[in-house]
């Protein structure tokens, strides 16, 4: 709670609207995991009140430990993750659901849900490789899709000295 506190403090830092972080996650649980508890919760909650939708996750993270290998031989969680949704709202029904709920992980995992504090300069350096990567992906798609520039462009190769010496001798 303190270091939340001292977090909140730095200007680099805000509560996300969308991004829920998840403490007391069961060390065997995986991304998909945790994605379809969330659906199966509220598939559940929507029988009892039918205004209920079910949310449109866009992300699951969980953090995991490298030096700790599972029975899978994938490293293990470190029992807390990100849930990253569409829209504020969702999130906002997701956190009343999972927080402090026996029903996804058992009685004695109960999960801590709360809204993420993120770092704007992270997510600034995220978003600038994202757009780099499709600005890269467009130039890559664009000289698939026309192999004639590509073709003419082998033709003029360019000469070595000597062959452009014997050239002018010619």
């Amino acid at each position: 709670w303190k270091q939340t506190k001292e977090k909140l403090k730095n200007p680099n830092f805000h509560v996300s609207k969308v991004r829920l972080s998840i403490k007391n996650i069961p060390t065997d649980k995986h991304e998909h995991d945790i994605k379809s508890i969330i659906n199966k919760l509220f598939k559940e909650e929507k029988k009892s009140d039918p205004t209920i939708s079910v949310p449109a996750i866009k992300q699951v993270k969980i953090l995991r430990d490298r030096q700790r290998i599972g029975e899978d031989g994938n490293p293990r969680s470190r029992g807390f993750g990100f849930v990253e949704l569409t829209n504020h709202q969702d999130a906002l029904d997701t956190l009343r659901l999972l927080n402090n709920n026996p029903a996804p992980f058992g009685k004695h995992n109960r999960p801590i849900v709360s809204f993420a504090i993120e770092n704007i300069h992270a997510i600034q350096k995220l978003e600038a490789n994202k757009t780099k990567q499709l600005q890269n992906q467009a130039i890559i798609d664009k000289n698939k899709s026309s192999p004639s520039s590509s073709a003419s462009s082998k033709k003029k190769k360019k000469l070595g000295r000597g062959a452009r010496k014997r050239k002018r001798k010619r």
